[in-house]
C-alpha cells in the first residue's frame, strides 16, 4: 500500500532499528523475481509406448482432470505449453513393434514439434 510506505518513510528515524525494518518491509512489498515460481509454464506428459492407447493416456494427462487444482489458469494467464514424451523400453521386445505407430499417432494428435521418444533400457 502506497500510503503505508509513505508513513513508514516519514517515520524512518523514529528509532535506531527502524531503518533496517523499513528497508526489509519495503523490499518485501516489491515484486520478486521468484514470486511467479508456482505458475505453470510447461506441462510434460509422459506415457509408455506399451500403454493400450498411448495417445489416450497422454490426452488424459494433458486434460484439465489430470492437472492439480492450483494449475487452473486464471483468466489473464496463458495456458502452459504442453509437450509429450513417449518412453520406449528396449528391454521389452514388444515395445519395438509399437514405438513407430505410437509416435506417428501422437504426432498426428499433438503436433510433430511437441512429441518425442526417449529410449531407455530398464535392465
Amino acid at each position: 500500500d502506497v500510503d503505508m510506505v509513505e508513513d513508514l518513510t516519514r517515520l524512518r528515524d523514529a528509532t535506531p532499528w527502524f531503518k533496517a525494518f523499513r528497508w526489509e518491509l519495503v523490499e518485501s512489498l516489491r515484486y520478486a523475481k521468484g514470486a511467479a515460481q508456482d505458475q505453470a509454464v510447461l506441462l510434460l506428459c509422459v506415457a509408455s509406448v506399451l500403454e493400450d492407447d498411448p495417445v489416450a493416456a497422454l490426452s488424459e494427462l494433458a486434460g484439465p482432470a489430470g492437472l492439480p487444482a492450483n494449475w487452473a489458469p486464471a483468466p489473464a494467464d496463458a495456458p502452459p505449453a504442453r509437450f509429450f514424451l513417449l518412453v520406449h523400453d528396449r528391454s521389452r521386445p514388444e515395445a519395438d513393434s509399437r514405438v513407430d505407430g505410437a509416435l506417428a499417432a501422437a504426432r498426428q494428435a499433438f503436433g510433430a514439434q511437441r512429441v518425442a521418444v526417449v529410449t531407455v533400457n530398464s535392465q
